[in-house]
């Protein structure tokens, strides 16, 4: 299995392993599917690094580190409307 870091400015980077802790019931397959999605959409950027095992790290972009702020206000309201 390839390794995938996710790196923000100022944010320790994250593992595909750590990630999938997160999000328990979701399949590697759907992960690295919605990963290039927020690729194809400018949202992320990705690094492939020619190592054994291979290494892959994901960046997000200016454009992705705007919507920080939205994001955080929708999760706060999701978790204040939680039944």
């Amino acid at each position: 299995m390839e390794t995938t870091d996710f790196k923000q400015p100022g944010k320790q980077n994250a593992s595909l392993r750590r990630t999938k802790k997160e999000f328990p019931s979701i399949t590697e397959r759907i992960l690295i599917l919605q990963l290039r999605a927020l690729e194809n959409d400018g949202l992320l950027t990705r690094t492939v690094y020619a190592e054994v095992p291979p290494r892959v790290e994901y960046e997000l972009t200016a454009k992705a580190l705007e919507l920080t702020p939205i994001l955080k206000q929708l999760s706060e309201w999701g978790g204040k409307h939680r039944n």
